[in-house]
């Protein structure tokens, strides 16, 4: 939401509320207006096990009509597997970075123009980086003579701790393209984090008169010592402040507000100070009337406004929900007619701590390890975040960790909570009587403290696996067609005379197959097993078991379907076509032919079933005169109840007469 120059409560907002999420700008479209994506922003730099994602629909500025539309994209690729891997995930794409090196995301697109087209970002993937935020505490305007203070939080992100040293950061300001002319800025020598710019009083004055206003630009660079190598890293940040000749400000006569817990209150009065050249630190205009309103209307369950005497108004925060006040400042005199609106944000916040997040500090937030028989990670590093990414105090809640049972009939059972002082989470043995699966699961527990003003509590699983047990293992057909049915459920696809050992992989180990791990096929028509892979047309599953040290065992589904054919010859007739495909009887019931008006197929098509194999023709009627007809065909069979089809063959097309 953009402010204008008369916001009030300025300071205030920049220590009462956190910054919300926007989606960054990731792509700059020549010419033609601005790309964002994700639901995670694309950074130039990541690191190792870093993930972000990419939304199938994303907004797009024509800047012709200052219209925003969805474009669809069609597909996202990594030039460098390696190091980015990039796959199909829900309603978009995700990316992971997977080792340090550089790659460059393309992501195609359809524009508003029906046209493809693509655009690229180059992604370093690095041990370590620094992120870096500058903004103004109070104004962003400055008259000659007066001054604005800025603050610089810079995160140096490291491989090993997600949040990096908090210490050791040294910060570089400075004026850009001249600015030293019009202003100066002055590092704070107890936090080298803030600046102050101190404006001239000439800064507006120029050999032909008086200027009305002029640009500061203004960078920040903030830097520190690599702690996996050599040298140093940094981040630059830029910002742009008006120097104006004149403004007014609507502030709080109050100081620091926290509206971040139940029943917060703040009282304040609100002024209208005037800013002039003559009067940098701003005279107050005594007179105006203010008036502090709900924006939205469904604010009002989240703050109360209460008006008391000379002005002053007391806001009350009644529930979680956010708010969006607005104020309006009436003054007239001979000098000065101000008649505006001005606005504030308060964001909300939950006091359900079910709809907080549980963050693990020290083991990059992952909630899944492998581990040596009897092995160990150390003790979560656990942060509480709010919605909005803040740190809850730890004077709200209360910390307990406990292995995690399912009894007999799958209920949950807490074992006793672990002692956090002993600076290990281990895979614990199987009790007695139970199945050795090799994993051990552990609950996170976070309850509010009474009085804090929180309800409920927030959990979160973290499992170990052992290294050697095949139920923590994936099994997958290498190179063969993955066909989902259900999330992450589906099957393999592989054509009648294909052959595929099937490959394990333990946490990132292929295995060998014949000296770590066995194969059974089973057919789930019949039920019947069999050592070595089916040549029949059917529906099979896989199951690997594991080969001592080795133990525990992965499945998968897949199916065999019948050969396909091609198109040999395709006749246009008078609103008809004649196709003949080449006979394929083997393993095979019959054909199916498919023809549309589109190319692609995605409407008006249209599906003839030939019931035996040796027909290889078919002549189709009653047909549009002179239109083209894309037409294409495939083989099916039948396994039980469930029909197999093989692919289609190339699309070949035909013009009616």
């Amino acid at each position: 939401m953009k402010r204008s120059s008369k916001h009030w409560l300025i300071a205030l907002l920049s220590i009462m509320m956190a910054a919300a999420f926007m989606p960054a700008m990731i792509f700059a479209a020549e010419n033609n207006g601005d790309l964002w994506y994700g639901y995670d922003d694309a950074p130039e730099s990541m690191l190792p096990d870093d993930q972000g994602g990419i939304y199938e629909y994303f907004d797009f500025e024509n800047l012709a009509t200052g219209d925003f539309m969805e474009l669809k994209i069609t597909a996202v690729t990594s030039s460098n597997t390696s190091v980015v891997r990039v796959s199909r995930y829900e309603e978009g794409w995700e990316y992971w970075a997977i080792k340090e090196g550089t790659a460059t995301l393309t992501v195609k697109f359809t524009d508003y123009n029906g046209k493809p087209n693509s655009y690229t970002k180059m992604i370093t993937v690095t041990d370590e980086f620094m992120q870096l935020e500058v903004d103004s505490v109070g104004r962003d305007q400055v008259v000659p003579g007066g001054t604005i203070r800025l603050k610089a939080s810079a995160k140096h992100r490291v491989f090993d701790d997600w949040d990096g040293p908090a210490d050791g950061i040294t910060y570089e300001w400075a004026l850009e393209n001249g600015g030293e002319k019009y202003a100066r800025i002055d590092q704070d020598p107890a936090d080298p984090s803030m600046a102050v710019i101190t404006v001239n009083q000439n800064a507006l004055e120029s050999e032909d008169g008086d200027i009305d206003s002029l640009g500061l630009e203004v960078s920040v660079t903030a830097s520190a010592q690599r702690v996996k190598g050599a040298g140093s890293v940094s981040a630059q940040k830029g910002w742009h402040a008006d120097i104006t000749a004149g403004y007014f400000d609507i502030t709080p006569h109050n100081g620091e507000i926290d509206m971040a817990k139940t029943n917060a209150t703040v009282t304040f009065t609100p002024q209208l100070i005037h800013y002039t050249k003559s009067k940098p630190e701003g005279t107050v205009i005594e007179g105006a009337t203010f008036d502090l309103f709900y924006q939205d209307e469904e604010a009002k369950p989240a703050i109360r406004i209460t008006k008391g005497e000379g002005g002053q108004y007391t806001l009350t925060r009644i529930s979680k929900g956010s708010a969006e006040l607005g104020m309006q400042v009436r003054y007239h005199s001979e000098d000065v007619d101000v008649d505006e609106q001005a606005y504030y944000y308060i964001p909300g916040f939950s006091v359900d701590l079910r709809d907080y997040n549980i963050y693990f500090k020290n083991l990059r937030n992952n909630d899944e390890f492998f581990v040596d028989e009897g092995g160990s990670i150390p003790m979560p590093k656990i942060e509480v975040w709010d919605p909005d990414n803040s740190t809850l105090s730890e004077d709200c809640y209360e910390l307990a960790i406990y292995p995690l049972f399912w009894d007999q009939t799958g209920r949950e059972k807490y074992g006793n909570p672990v002692d956090m002082s002993a600076g290990t989470l281990k895979l614990l043995p199987p009790a007695a009587g139970e199945v050795n699966w090799g994993q051990t699961a552990y609950r996170i527990v976070v309850t509010p403290k009474e009085g804090s003003g929180y309800t409920n509590s927030a959990t979160r699983d973290l499992y170990l696996y052992s290294n050697k047990s095949l139920f923590n293992a994936d099994i997958y057909m290498p190179g063969k067609y993955w066909v989902s049915t259900n999330g992450d459920e589906g099957y393999y696809r592989l054509t009648a005379g294909q052959t595929a050992v099937p490959s394990v992989k333990l946490n990132g180990q292929i295995l060998k197959a014949g000296t770590q791990y066995k194969v059974e096929y089973v057919n789930n028509t019949n039920g019947h097993p069999q050592k070595t892979f089916p040549n029949k047309v059917g529906i099979y599953y896989c199951n690997a078991q594991g080969i001592s040290p080795y133990y525990g065992g992965c499945d998968c589904d897949f199916r065999i379907v019948p050969k396909g054919t091609k198109i040999a010859k395709l006749k246009a007739g008078k609103k008809s076509f004649t196709v003949k495909w080449k006979k394929q009887t083997s393993q095979t019931k019959g054909y199916e032919i498919q023809y549309s008006l589109k190319k692609n197929f995605a409407s008006g098509k249209k599906t003839v079933k030939i019931k035996k194999t040796k027909t290889t023709s078919k002549t189709i009627k009653k047909l549009k005169k002179k239109k083209v007809y894309y037409v294409r065909v495939r083989t099916y069979a039948k396994a039980g109840g469930t029909m197999l089809y093989s692919d289609w063959s190339p699309v070949k097309k035909v013009k009616t007469k």
